[in-house]
């Protein structure tokens, strides 16, 4: 019996020495995995800024904040708010919002694109020009009008 039980001991022993060994093996194998996958979220998160800065400052550059305003300000919120919330640490918000600044941007770029276009097909103007310049109203003698100075007139001598 001291035989049955002192080799029942020895192969639990054995398959807990396995046991731990399978873990150590698991951790080793799996723990890599995960910290790589809990690191896709920074990742993700700049590498979209970076893409929609350079999509905003493409924007800027063609002046878009001129000719589309609205789009180009919309543009350049999201961005700010993307950056925001990566450094808030909530990495998939930041990408979902990095990436609606990067649309907004290229929206930008078209429609400052078309109203350059519009404006430069204007009669008389060149694009950054808004209409053709007009004199204004001739003075005979090219001089300045007078002040008119309140107070008594020297004819009547009343106000």
């Amino acid at each position: 019996m001291s035989q049955l039980t002192g080799s029942l001991c020895a192969d639990l022993q054995a398959r807990r020495g396995w046991a731990r060994a399978r873990g150590a093996i698991v951790a080793l194998v799996v723990g890599p995995l995960l910290g790589s996958v809990a690191a896709c979220g920074p990742i993700t998160s700049s590498s979209a800024i970076g893409d929609a800065e350079r999509a905003v400052l493409d924007a800027k550059k063609a002046e878009a904040s001129e000719h589309a305003p609205y789009e180009y300000t919309k543009a350049d919120a999201y961005l700010t708010k993307a950056k925001w919330l990566d450094g808030q640490g909530q990495f998939e918000l930041s990408a979902k919002y990095a990436r609606e600044a990067k649309e907004a941007a290229a929206q930008a770029l078209d429609v400052a694109s078309a109203n350059r276009e519009r404006r430069s097909r204007i009669k008389g103007t060149r694009p950054g020009q808004l209409g053709p310049a007009r004199p204004g109203p001739a003075r005979p003698g090219g001089t300045k009008p007078k002040p008119v100075i309140p107070g008594p007139t020297p004819s009547t001598g009343a106000p």
